[in-house]
C-alpha cells in the first residue's frame, strides 16, 4: 500500500504541475525553464501573470501563485457543480485541492485519452509486473492473423507506471490540451486531425515493420504523436518566440526540429518522428482550413460543441 502511494502520488504531481493548460502551451517540457511570448495586442493577454508572458513551464505554486490559483478558481465556478465549487473554494489552501484544479482543466478528449492510458498502466503495474498487457502490444504476425487493433493500441502505452509515464503524460496533457483548446470553436476538426494523425502514423509503423523485416517503430508511437501535435501547434501560433534556457530565442515553427535534434543527441532519433512532421505538414496545408470531412461533420452538433463553451472566452 505504501509503495502504491509512492508510485501514484508523483504521477499526479507531474500532471497537476501543468496547472494552466493555457491557450498557448509550451513546446517541450524537457527544455527546462522556457518562456513563450507572442507579439499580440494587450487585449489578448491573459489576466494573470506578466503581461508579456503567455505560457511558461509549470512551476510549483508559491506565495505569488496563490493569487493565480484564485483567479483560476473563479473560472471554474460556472463549470463545476455548486457542492464541488464550495468544497474547492473552502479548502483552496489544501495542497490536494491545488492539484485537482488543473486536472479539471483538461479538455474532454485529452482527458479521456489520459484516463485510458493511466488505467492500462495501473492494471499493468498491479497485475502484470509493470509490463504492458500482451494484447495491447504491436505484433506483426498476430496483425496478419487478424488482430488489427494492435496497429493502434500502442498509443495507449505511455510507459511503466513511474517517471516515464508521468513525464510523457504531462507532455500529452500540455500539448494535446493546447491544440484541443485552440480548436474549441470547431472541435470536430480536432477529432479529424487526431484521427488523421493516428491513422497515418500507425500505417507508417506497420509499413516499417513489414518492409523492415519485422523491425518495429511502434514503441515510439505516443512520442511521434506528440511530435505531430507540437508541429501543428507551432503552425497554429506562428509568430510565437520561444526562449530556451534564456540562451536562444526561436520561432515556434522551429521547435519541432529542435526536439528532433535534442532526441538525436540523446540517441533516441526515430524515422517515425520525421514522418510525424511530414504528416502534420500535409494535414495543416491540405485540411486544416477546410471544412471537416463528411464523417466528422456529424460531430458539429450543439451538444458536442457545448463541451468546449468554457474555453471560448480564452480565444483571441
Amino acid at each position: 500500500m505504501a509503495m502504491n502511494v509512492f508510485v501514484v502520488l508523483p504521477l499526479l504531481l507531474l500532471i497537476a504541475d501543468a496547472r494552466d493548460f493555457a491557450r498557448f502551451p509550451v513546446p517541450n517540457s524537457s527544455f527546462g525553464n522556457v518562456n513563450t511570448t507572442r507579439r499580440l495586442k494587450l487585449a489578448t493577454i491573459p489576466v494573470s501573470g506578466p503581461k508579456t508572458t503567455l505560457a511558461t513551464l509549470p512551476q510549483p505554486v508559491d506565495s505569488k501563485g496563490i493569487g493565480q490559483f484564485r483567479i483560476a478558481t473563479r473560472r471554474y465556478e460556472a463549470i463545476l457543480p455548486s457542492c464541488v465549487q464550495d468544497a474547492i473554494n473552502a479548502r483552496e489552501h489544501w495542497f490536494i485541492m491545488r492539484m485537482l484544479q488543473p486536472l479539471c482543466r483538461i479538455p474532454p478528449i485529452t482527458g479521456s485519452y489520459l484516463t485510458g492510458c493511466f488505467m492500462i498502466a495501473l492494471w499493468s503495474w498491479a497485475f502484470n509486473g509493470n509490463m504492458p498487457p500482451p494484447a495491447f502490444t504491436f505484433d506483426l504476425v498476430k496483425i496478419q492473423q487478424g488482430q488489427v487493433w494492435r496497429c493502434f493500441t500502442p498509443l495507449l502505452l505511455l510507459g511503466q507506471l513511474w517517471l516515464e509515464f508521468g513525464l510523457l503524460a504531462q507532455s500529452v496533457a500540455m500539448y494535446m490540451s493546447g491544440v484541443e483548446i485552440g480548436l474549441c470553436k470547431r472541435p470536430e476538426k480536432f477529432v479529424e486531425m487526431l484521427t488523421f494523425a493516428v491513422t497515418t502514423l500507425s500505417l507508417y509503423g506497420l509499413a516499417e515493420a513489414h518492409y523492415g523485416h519485422g523491425h518495429s517503430l511502434m514503441d515510439n508511437l505516443p512520442t511521434s504523436l506528440g511530435i505531430f501535435l507540437i508541429y501543428y501547434w507551432s503552425r497554429m501560433y506562428e509568430g510565437t518566440m520561444v526562449n530556451c534556457f534564456d540562451l536562444i530565442q526561436l520561432p515556434s515553427e522551429w521547435v519541432p526540429f529542435l526536439i528532433l535534434i535534442q532526441n538525436g543527441l540523446f540517441g533516441h532519433f526515430s524515422r517515425m518522428d520525421l514522418a510525424a512532421i511530414a504528416f502534420a505538414y500535409l494535414y495543416y496545408y491540405a485540411l486544416a482550413e477546410a471544412e471537416a470531412l463528411a464523417p466528422f461533420r456529424a460531430l458539429a452538433t450543439r451538444r458536442f460543441r457545448s463541451l468546449y463553451e468554457r474555453y471560448l472566452n480564452e480565444m483571441p
